[in-house]
């Protein structure tokens, strides 16, 4: 998925199997739109939520969007609901097409907000 961000002029970091702290860290460091995170079992859900919640007190963003993917998002898509997310995606072409919306949007009420 990172490489296809890249390759579409995204910004994007990659972190494989990353620790929680980690992930914590990487959030409160730099400012990113979108965080996607993967969920593949069942077992998984209450971490993801878990991890979710302190994503957002953690990041530099305030107005920080989660975006679910994965198997099981794909064959129960009410988990998005159940794990707190903003928004989902199945493929990377999807996950493309969302992140730009959110990146789109968020530019659209920053530059409404500065002309008042």
């Amino acid at each position: 998925l990172d490489r296809f961000f890249v390759a579409n002029d995204w910004h994007s970091e990659a972190l494989i199997d990353p620790t929680q702290a980690q992930i914590l860290q990487c959030v409160s460091n730099k400012h990113f739109d979108v965080v996607g995170v993967s969920l593949s079992c069942t077992h998984d859900v209450d971490e993801c939520k878990a991890l979710i919640r302190l994503i957002r007190e953690c990041s530099k963003n305030t107005n920080i969007q989660i975006m679910v993917g994965g198997n099981l998002i794909t064959e129960r898509p009410e988990l998005i609901d159940a794990v707190d997310a903003d928004v989902s995606a199945n493929t990377a072409l999807e996950a493309l097409h969302v992140a730009t919306n959110i990146y789109d949007q968020q530019n659209r009420q920053i530059r409404d907000t500065s002309n008042v």
